[in-house]
């Protein structure tokens, strides 16, 4: 299962189709999960098989809000992920972003 990055409120979700290509037309029939966090950011999870989670539904860091899947305009089954300030449309920012538990994916090891 994908699980929550963070405590949130489900502010969009969709579980409904069964629907996906490698084509850019596929988009709108992806599945996913937008949640909103306190810290003014939000996090969406897109191309679920399932989702298990419904709008306005408290969901802790951990907890499990769909499975990995190939819907909407996807080549094979992700998890796309994206972390966002709340509001914004998902295709004109980037926000820096850490990784504590595992370290900087860019540091030599």
């Amino acid at each position: 299962p994908v699980v929550a990055a963070h405590d949130g409120v489900v502010r969009l979700a969709r579980g409904d189709s069964t629907q996906g290509g490698c084509f850019r037309e596929a988009g709108p029939w992806a599945n996913y999960v937008i949640l909103s966090h306190e810290s003014g950011y939000e996090t969406q999870y897109l191309h679920f098989s399932k989702v298990f989670v419904r709008p306005g539904q408290r969901v802790k860091a951990g907890e499990a809000i769909g499975a990995v899947g190939s819907t909407g305009f996807s080549c094979g089954s992700h998890l796309h992920f994206q972390l966002q300030k709340s509001g914004s449309h998902w295709a004109n920012q980037s926000v820096p972003a850490t990784f504590r538990v595992h370290g900087d994916p860019k540091a030599k090891t």
